[in-house]
């Protein structure tokens, strides 16, 4: 609204005859505003004389915005956009309220100490899972190869009329390309693998005291690289009680529970003779069969070993489970008697 008509009408100057307004006009066929060329009457007058008008400024503009608001002259969509428009946004000051909001973002010593501890006590507590998780799952990679080194016993089996494979052939040292290899070597054309032969929680190479020979991971007839699996070969000297001696399959009296191949600690059997003493259990970690200090069977996967019966079926076992003692004085689950009941 027109400044002028709108202080004249807040002074009493109301009339149409005193104001300068527009009227529309048609030109050449078109309408048009022109201002209307009739004097003010009075108003500039009363105008120009202000000091009639004592009034403050700010007094008639807030006499002026009471009585006569602004119009809405914007589409809808101006005014939309207008009140979806981002506010600008504003710079802090001075330096001391940025000092503040940084401070006021940042931890305490306390709150990172407390979070450090949490996380160390979760730590603690879950690393012991995720290490027993773990070894589970190399024991059944364990277990699976034995499974497979089973399956190839028994075709060996099968093509030399029932008769099992001895421990070792020509020399009990090591094994060449000529005259001299182990058991594994004798059945690696059935199973066509070397890595089923190597445990995966068995770390190799590895020396044997009193031994000074390395023993290191399996390969086809390569020195003493005879894998991390031993052939149960005990009780040897007075009879034959084992089932790499007594090689006849149809002789196993208790093929299900009778021991074929277990976990070793790097030799390709295991071995101890018929008149000596049953040998103990270690009382180191991880524990073994000790036979003159010198370890057989381990217990390789939490506790237990990893055994492969002459049936063909495989199982973890734990020591006193092997070293259980039958009717004739001797450890029944290496011999290939009937086990006591």
């Amino acid at each position: 609204m027109n400044f002028r008509l709108c202080y004249g009408r807040l002074l009493g100057v109301s009339a149409p005859n005193e104001l300068s307004v527009r009227r529309r006009v048609r030109v050449g066929g078109q309408l048009r505003a022109q201002r209307d060329p009739r004097p003010i009457i009075n108003y500039g007058a009363r105008l120009a004389n202000r000091s009639a008008f004592p009034l403050n400024k700010l007094w008639v503009w807030d006499r002026l915005r009471r009585n006569y608001p602004p119009t809405r002259t914007r589409s809808r969509q101006n005014s939309l956009s207008a009140l979806c428009k981002p506010k600008a946004y504003s710079a802090p000051q001075n330096d001391n309220s940025a000092c503040l909001r940084t401070q006021k973002n940042a931890f305490t010593l306390i709150e990172v100490l407390v979070v450090i501890s949490i996380i160390a006590l979760l730590a603690a507590i879950l690393f012991p899972v995720f290490a027993r998780v773990r070894e589970n799952a190399r024991r059944s990679s364990c277990l699976s190869n034995l499974r497979q080194i089973g399956l190839g016993l028994q075709q060996y089996t099968q093509d030399y009329d029932e008769q099992n494979t001895r421990s070792w052939y020509g020399s009990s040292g090591a094994s060449d390309a000529l005259t001299s290899y182990k058991w594994m070597d004798a059945i690696y054309p059935y199973v066509k693998s070397e890595q089923i032969f190597n445990c995966p929680s068995h770390t190799l190479p590895v020396n044997i005291p009193p031994s000074t020979s390395i023993f290191d991971a399996y390969r086809f007839r390569d020195g003493t690289r005879w894998g991390s699996y031993a052939a149960n070969v005990t009780y040897f000297g007075d009879g034959n009680f084992n089932p790499f001696l007594s090689r006849n399959v149809a002789s196993w009296e208790s093929p299900s529970t009778t021991v074929y191949v277990v976990d070793g600690v790097g030799r390709y059997e295991i071995a101890w003779e018929t008149g000596n003493p049953n040998p103990p259990i270690s009382a180191t970690n991880p524990r073994y069969i000790s036979v003159s200090g010198f370890p057989t069977v381990i217990e390789r996967h939490l506790g237990t070993s990893v055994v492969l019966f002459c049936d063909g079926h495989a199982k973890a076992q734990t020591l006193e489970k092997l070293t259980v003692v039958g009717d004739q004085g001797r450890y029944a689950p290496f011999t290939v008697g009937a086990d006591p009941n």
